[in-house]
């Protein structure tokens, strides 16, 4: 068996499809599993978080107090413990025997090391192995045992191996592969490029007499392409366009993931070469997570609705889907909407199971919450872990999909490996904090998984003529075209030990990689991909990259001659990426529609009249005709993505409901002789925090607590007044929310009414309550534009008949005010006085009068577009019985996108 071993040869690789036996590419990891395998070395299965949890215990029983990492562990433990493991599986695998030497120290500094040796000495606490000791063991084997492997080939020079690898190289007596030369053509930009590179990285640049670098003058004969794009995107389908109609053999080197590249490869027909794109945001992956912020107190709403909008979780899809509508609505659980949605869910069931789904809602959405100040137990953690594991495995055994199977098997692996860290844990009872535990869990999730269906591909009728990796060390062959996409430079960890510390470690015989060579690796590994080339190379470089590549710098410093194309720029202007990626077709500009005030349909019956109307359909009929039309007509509707209501229309319905359950419990302060505060006050602070539990969590989040105060202040104070408004009207008897409808001249008009009252005598009035906008109402009382309070009025006048059109008002909450036109039934109201003598019956007159002259011109075919960007004309005003109309009402349009684009769109 023939290996070829490179220090990145884990991942994908650029070299040549063969077809060929007994030939193996891998990196350090692939080779050791290899050498384990036919050495019959058992393996013991450990995750790392499992060692970093191992290697705490270690820490602890050592002794934290006293250390140099005392400090930092009373901030994070968890991340020192998995800083120091790195150290000791370096030092392992640079030699290591687990021991500093009192006699190696050199300066008396050392007592990092000393530390991390005495860590060593508790032995007796189980730490699967790392690298190094996996390495020592296949060393001890491989000097009485024989592998399969009977040639070596190295990738990379030795000396870049730790020194464990180095030993296990030399016992197969590995050779390396032989440098690249630059095989471009004499007298190319790409030969003039590659020798330039070479003298700079030898040290033996041409020098001019004054001793300055000699730049090399390149003849821009396309054979080197440098090319800047603001778009990842847009670069990829450049890249995809050259390789659709090259015959060349090709290697593609991405600087990133390169997921963009395999996007654009669909869209030209060309098979994908297996990009991957790694997140822990994998709506599967995020269940783990969610389940356990659930059990955090507060509860976070946010957290709420993203667990039950899931597209997997341990609940019914159709019952998250309703409870996540409410929760969006009144952020929280258990207020009368959650239980009255829930009650009719229930409903629908049997009783067996409405018991099962009343089980399942109570052992994830109502667990046991704990503060965040005080922790988790871990005991808790664990038990809510196995939860997840029970419900993802039954899942998983019922699913035939094998992409599917796939992903609940990494979420399994997920959740599992946690519960097996929790239960490294001796002590069941100890707490552990939010930050631990987001620790463990981002460990566990670690990168995440691929998406499950982007593997790589090739094409049946077409030869293999591309190859692509993500590392630039793992070229050891030659291209006609490489193209380098998205190059950028990358930064190299910092040298966490000093200069004498280093030196006792030398002279305890561990022989670290520093970062002076790992700079030096990176600069020979970077020359790879550019010798590899002989005909062209593509270098794309794009506006985000944060790190230039230490090679453009040297291309502009040395060079002249050359220009980065602007791709953005070429593409608009209908050239194509390279004189042989000539496939991008020229595309006509086409203005988008223009701002227009009118526009015209074919008369059509479906645009007449609807069965049902209320005070928010007919005012956008009024003001804002199109949308009535794209609304209740076309039926268009926002995306369903659940937002959580917040800000002042959610306070607005939180004292709105406080208020409706003060009048249902304690209706007896309006009557008697004198108010009694304390009654007030104290229903108010028991109801106050469990209606911000159930309709208002987040105002109970971190940071909100003056926010939540300013509410409770707001709320109160309001509610004394409104009480007073109601005591001062003589008010017996309160409704809210009273559903009432009737029929009026376009069919049925229905609404809810905020509140109705009625006083000693019998009399009714309507309020409508707001959250504030005082001036706004002011201004629509004194202009008889309170639309919403007469079609409330005129409904009521229905019903009572006789009593005549029943008074209304506002109250604002803010301002803790109630406006009305007169004191005749308020008689504490701020009056507005009216500019007009009309009376509500004569409003309702010109809102009939504005109805009739809509529905006709709808009936016509024509509708009114009133945006901000069209000018009104004569048709945009019903005429002096009518209701005067806005020239705009697109202030809350959900329809921006369709109502026309200004000229330079």
């Amino acid at each position: 068996m023939k290996i070829i071993f490179g220090l990145h040869a884990d991942g994908m690789n650029p070299h040549k499809k063969e077809n060929r036996l007994g030939i193996k590419t891998v990196g350090p990891d692939g080779f050791l599993q290899l050498l384990e395998t036919q050495l019959g070395i058992p393996v013991r299965d450990s995750s790392y978080t499992s060692r970093v949890v191992s290697y705490l215990k270690r820490m602890e029983s050592a002794g934290i107090e006293g250390s140099f990492f005392e400090k930092s562990c009373l901030v994070d433990k968890f991340n020192v413990a998995a800083e120091l493991l790195n150290w000791r599986d370096q030092w392992y695998s640079g030699g290591w025997n687990g021991q500093i030497r009192n006699d190696n120290l050199t300066s008396g500094n050392e007592k990092k090391l000393l530390d991390v040796a005495d860590i060593e000495k508790q032995s007796q606490i189980p730490l699967a192995p790392g690298e190094g000791e996996r390495l020592q063991a296949v060393l001890t084997a491989l000097q009485h045992q024989k592998t399969q492997i009977n040639e070596l080939q190295l990738i990379d020079p030795i000396a870049n191996f730790p020194k464990k690898w180095r030993l296990v190289i030399r016992s197969f007596d590995g050779r390396k592969v032989d440098v690249l030369s630059p095989k471009a053509e004499a007298g190319t930009d790409l030969r003039r490029l590659q020798q330039t590179l070479i003298a700079l990285q030898t040290g033996e640049p041409e020098l001019n007499e004054k001793g300055e670098i000699v730049k090399t003058i390149l003849k821009d004969d396309g054979s080197v392409q440098v090319v800047k794009s603001g778009s990842k995107s847009v670069s990829a389908l450049a890249v995809a366009s050259f390789l659709k109609s090259s015959s060349e053999n090709t290697a593609l080197l991405s600087g990133s993931d390169g997921v963009e590249l395999d996007e654009a490869f669909e869209r030209f027909n060309l098979p994908r070469s297996g990009f991957k794109r790694y997140s822990s945001a994998r709506p599967l992956l995020q269940l783990l997570p969610l389940a356990i912020d659930l059990l955090w107190e507060p509860l976070d709403p946010e957290t709420l609705l993203e667990f039950l909008l899931l597209p997997y979780a341990p609940m019914p899809k159709g019952l998250r889907s309703t409870l996540a509508s409410v929760v969006a609505d009144s952020p929280g659980m258990n207020g009368t909407s959650w239980n009255s949605t829930l009650e009719k869910l229930l409903k629908k069931d049997d009783e067996a199971s409405q018991k099962k789904t009343k089980q399942v809602i109570d052992l994830w959405l109502n667990p046991q919450r704990y503060q965040v100040s005080e922790g988790i137990p871990l005991a808790v953690l664990h038990d809510r872990t196995l939860q997840v594991v029970d419900w993802i495995a039954r899942r998983l055994a019922l699913d035939n999909d094998e992409a599917q199977i796939a992903l609940f098997r990494a979420a399994n692996n997920q959740v599992n490996e946690l519960a097996v860290v929790l239960g490294h844990f001796e002590d069941q009872k100890m707490v552990l904090s939010s930050e631990q535990i987001h620790y463990l869990i981002e460990q566990v999730t670690g990168s995440g998984t691929d998406l499950i269906d982007r593997y790589a591909e090739c094409s049946p009728d077409k030869p293999i003529n591309l190859v692509a990796t993500t590392t630039q060390s793992t070229f050891i062959s030659h291209f006609d075209t490489v193209i380098w996409w998205d190059i950028q430079g990358q930064s190299k960890p910092a040298n966490p030990f000093s200069k004498s510390e280093v030196e006792c470690l030398e002279s305890n015989g561990v022989d670290l990689i520093m970062p002076e060579a790992l700079y030096k690796m990176d600069a020979i590994n970077s020359m790879k991909p550019i010798l590899s080339a002989t005909k062209k190379l593509m270098l794309i470089m794009h506006d985000d990259c944060e790190n230039q590549h230490p090679l453009m710098d040297q291309m502009i410093s040395c060079m002249d001659g050359w220009e980065a194309i602007n791709l953005d720029d070429e593409l608009l202007a209908g050239k194509p990426l390279s004189e042989e990626g000539g496939n991008m077709q020229e595309s006509k500009f086409i203005s988008l529609p223009a701002f227009r005030r009118w526009w015209e349909i074919k008369p059509d019956k479906n645009l007449g009249k609807r069965e049902r109307e209320s005070f928010s359909s007919l005012d956008t009929l009024f003001k804002s005709p199109y949308q009535w039309i794209l609304n209740y007509k076309a039926r268009l509707r926002s995306g369903a993505l659940s937002e959580i209501a917040d800000g002042n229309l959610l306070k607005g319905t939180l004292v709105h409901h406080l208020y409706e359950s003060f009048f249902q419990q304690c209706a007896h302060v309006l009557t008697e002789t004198k108010l009694d505060n304390v009654i007030v006050n104290d229903w108010f602070d028991e109801a106050i925090n469990p209606l911000l539990h159930q309709e208002g969590l987040v105002l109970l989040q971190p940071g909100r607590a003056i926010e939540k105060a300013r509410l409770e202040e707001t709320a109160r104070r309001s509610l004394f007044e409104l009480i007073e408004q109601l005591r001062a009207a003589n008010v017996v008897e309160v409704e809210m929310e009273g559903y009432n409808e009737g029929i009026f001249f376009g069919g049925i008009l229905s609404g809810s009414i905020d509140v109705r009252v009625v006083n000693k005598a019998g009399v009714e009035a309507i309020v409508d309550i707001k959250w504030g906008g005082k001036r706004y109402k002011e201004n629509d009382l004194r202009d008889n534009q309170h639309l919403q309070l007469v079609i409330y009025s005129y409904l009521r006048d229905l019903k009572l008949k006789s009593q005549g059109w029943p008074s209304v008002a506002y109250f604002i909450i803010d301002d803790s005010v109630m406006l009305s036109h007169n004191n005749e039934f308020f008689p504490k109201a701020w009056v507005v006085n009216k500019e007009s003598d009309e009376n509500t019956k004569q409003v309702w007159q010109r809102i009939k009068n504005t109805w009739q002259w809509r529905q006709e011109q709808i009936k016509q075919g024509i509708i009114e577009v009133t945006i901000k960007n069209s000018e009104p004309d004569e048709n945009s005003q019903p005429g002096e019985d009518g209701l005067p109309i806005p020239d705009s009402n697109d202030f809350y349009s959900d329809y921006g996108a369709l109502t026309g684009w200004r000229k330079s769109s």
